[in-house]
């Protein structure tokens, strides 16, 4: 998917479908339990914990990105 015109800290994303205990990381995965984290380009989206993509969104005209942009 491809998020275009997203303002950070004034829009939000829900994500609280993807289960409970969801966090937003830094730099990668957190391991264990459902985890994101945006790379300047992607928010790469770990449902089950693994360390792999389930789900990768590309922002356009966003650089940064916070755990407070989304509803876990």
């Amino acid at each position: 998917d491809i998020v275009e015109g997203f303002e950070s800290g004034q829009d939000v994303i829900a994500l609280r479908s993807l289960g409970k205990g969801m966090t937003f990381e830094d730099l990668d995965y957190a391991g264990g339990h459902g985890s994101a984290y945006f790379d300047g380009r992607y928010l790469r989206i770990d449902t089950d914990g693994d360390r792999a993509s389930d789900m990768i969104i590309q922002f356009t005209w966003v650089s940064e990105l916070s755990a407070g942009d989304f509803l876990f």
